[in-house]
């Protein structure tokens, strides 16, 4: 998938509390999908956590934001009842394992997950802003709630 005004790859996954979870069901708001690697390492708690300190400030921008890992539904449930995650939504890209990571172009073949990265989409479902991240660190999420 390339990047930068491409309509966003619609999708339908599980989140945290079983419900169904359609990009598409999203029509005009703006959204922000935040891809982790795997739920329980640390970087990837700190990426979970962060869009749930910021949920207040998407809902004023008329955004709204989820984070998305290869881990089965199980493991996202256990996440979503980790100190500090109330309202994030967290959803499982494990059945058909990868299908939404592998749309997106960030799918690790080799480690069987997904990179980090950041898609933000316009109410129109364009991409806007598309970042990958290090492995080794939690992506800053201030750079799309204020870009320089």
């Amino acid at each position: 998938m390339g990047h930068g005004g491409e309509v966003a790859a619609d999708f339908a996954v599980k989140d945290q509390s079983d419900a169904e979870v359609r990009l598409s069901d999203h029509h005009k708001k703006n959204g922000i999908l935040s891809f982790h690697p795997l739920a329980w390492t640390g970087f990837c708690a700190g990426q979970t956590v962060s869009p749930e300190e910021n949920v207040d400030t998407f809902a004023q921008c008329n955004t709204v934001a989820a984070v998305m890992s290869i881990d089965p539904l199980q493991s996202t449930r256990a996440r979503a009842k980790s100190p500090g995650i109330f309202k994030a939504r967290l959803l499982s890209d494990f059945r058909p394992h990868g299908a939404v990571t592998t749309k997106y172009g960030i799918f690790r073949e080799k480690k069987g997950i997904s990179e980090g990265a950041h898609f933000v989409r316009d109410k129109e479902h364009r991409l806007i802003f598309f970042r990958k991240y290090p492995s080794y660190g939690v992506p800053d999420i201030s750079e799309i709630i204020n870009p320089s």
